[in-house]
């Protein structure tokens, strides 16, 4: 073996001298990255919006345990029942709604640009799934009025 040679790496049926991705500053975290980095993507945005949804639903359960009070400081005091639906059925479904939608349209961006669009396709489904769970959970709310 020569002294002047570098090691060799076998990955993917190819021979990449350990010095030639040095010298071209690819590190080992920059070769996975791109499927791994549209997964972090993907998997925050889907928490961030799944996130927003119960924050609100939370706050609406909060806003629920608040007293009627007087109809004198708010008019929204003496709405009765309708304010609870407004936000506690269709908000959060709403927001999981967006963010499904959201995640399809940056799914059609990652596919124009040659990208793995398949993790945000499955984010985008994951978001439906949850908000149709949700929307079909507080449904009975409707009832109730």
């Amino acid at each position: 073996m020569n002294s002047s040679s570098a090691p060799t790496v076998i990955g993917g049926g190819a021979a990449v001298s350990v010095t030639a991705r040095v010298a071209h500053g690819v590190t080992s975290d920059m070769m996975t990255s791109g499927a791994d980095l549209t997964f972090r993507r993907a998997a925050t945005y889907t928490v961030a919006a799944t996130a927003g949804a119960v924050l609100v639903a939370l706050l609406s359960v909060a806003w629920m345990s608040i007293g009627s009070g007087d109809c004198a400081e708010s008019m929204m005091e003496c709405a009765g029942g309708e304010k609870y639906v407004l936000v506690f059925v269709f908000g959060p479904p709403t927001l999981l709604l967006l963010g499904g939608v959201g995640a399809f349209v940056q799914t059609y961006r990652v596919w124009r640009a040659g990208g793995r669009w398949p993790i945000w396709q499955g984010a985008g489904w994951m978001l439906f799934v949850f908000m149709l769970i949700y929307a079909s959970l507080s449904a009975r709310a409707l009832t109730e009025i």
